[in-house]
This record gives C-alpha cells, structure tokens and sequence, in this order.
C-alpha cells in the first residue's frame, strides 16, 4: 500500500464585517496549479473580461464549498459566472481571500510583535581587559 498525498482545504477569511457569515472552503493547489496562477498574476493593465473569466474560473475550481446564496436562498453553484454576477468588491474579496490562503500568508501580527522589525540592542556592560 502507497502513500497518498492528501490535498489541504483552506478556510478564507474575510475581515470586513460585511462578511460576517460567509463560509467559503478551498482546496490548496499544487505546484503545477500555482504555477497557472502565476501567468494569470501577470496580467497587465485594465483586465479584459476574458481576463476576469480567467481569474474567475481559476479561483472557483478549486472551492470545494460555500454558503452563498441567491435572493431566493438557493445556493448559488460554484463557477466563474457566479463571479461575474457579485458586486466587484466582493468578488475580488473572494479572489484575495484564497490567493492569501492559498499562499500561506498568515493572519496580521498581534500587536505584540514588531512586525518584522528588528529589536533594540541591549546594552551590555563592558569590561576593559
């Protein structure tokens, strides 16, 4: 019996409150994937809708599920046209939130931390020898 490599399901998180409710679970991409995402990243300029569609259509495939709705409460399918229909600032939310996840950028540091910075020195008696 083989080892099977087991895919990693990211949660994405939403900060704005507005969000507050939404559940959306991806699968982690592989190299090969991430790499795809790579070319799309380098779009250039005012995105075209076949870009967007692009875009689109590569975040959905990889969520496995989510519990957003439509305005009579059906759940809306997962697919790029999905996107289309949100309101921008919640679409590119979604596109964020699993880029981050995806990426393995961890949640902002608490403010107990500096941030990356490097600590004061501590001044150390010296002796003359």
């Amino acid at each position: 019996m083989g080892f099977k490599v087991k895919h990693k399901e990211i949660v994405i998180k939403f900060d704005d409150e507005e969000y507050e409710g939404l559940e959306i679970v991806a699968r982690a991409p592989t190299v090969r994937e991430a790499l795809e995402a790579e070319k799309l990243s380098k779009i250039s300029g005012e995105p075209t809708a076949k870009d967007l569609d692009k875009i689109f259509a590569y975040v959905a495939k990889f969520i496995l599920r989510w519990n957003i709705e439509d305005d009579e409460g059906k759940a809306l399918p997962i697919n790029a046209a999905a996107f289309i229909d949100f309101p921008t600032e919640f679409a590119w939310a979604i596109v964020s939130g699993f880029t981050q996840g995806s990426s393995g950028v961890s949640a902002p540091l608490d403010n107990s931390s500096l941030n990356g910075e490097i600590s004061p020195a501590v001044s150390v008696p010296m002796e003359t020898l």
